[in-house]
């Protein structure tokens, strides 16, 4: 589970941090709707300008509430699931 990345519950206005999620019976599919910016760079290992830049250019959405910016869930997760397999190479035999 993901700690300390600041979620968005749609059942109540406040801000929650995984580690409180981790007592309560969760599905993260079910609750989790939106991160801060912040919790978009944890929870994607994306920088920060990334995420920027991937609102910019419409790859991930994003919308405001108050001088809040949160990233959608299900647009961050469907980005990160269309990058492309990693190729890596295995090592050499010494």
């Amino acid at each position: 589970m993901l700690v300390g990345i600041p979620l968005i519950s749609p059942t109540s206005n406040k801000t929650l941090c995984a580690d409180e999620l981790s007592s309560r019976s969760f599905r993260m599919t079910d609750e989790i709707i939106a991160f801060t910016i912040p919790g978009a760079v944890k929870a994607s290992g994306l920088t920060l300008t990334r995420i920027y830049n991937l609102i910019g250019d419409g790859s991930i959405e994003a919308v405001k509430a108050g001088r809040r910016t949160l990233v959608k869930a299900h647009s961050l997760r469907h980005y990160v699931d269309t990058l492309p397999a990693a190729t890596i190479r295995p090592a050499k035999a010494a």
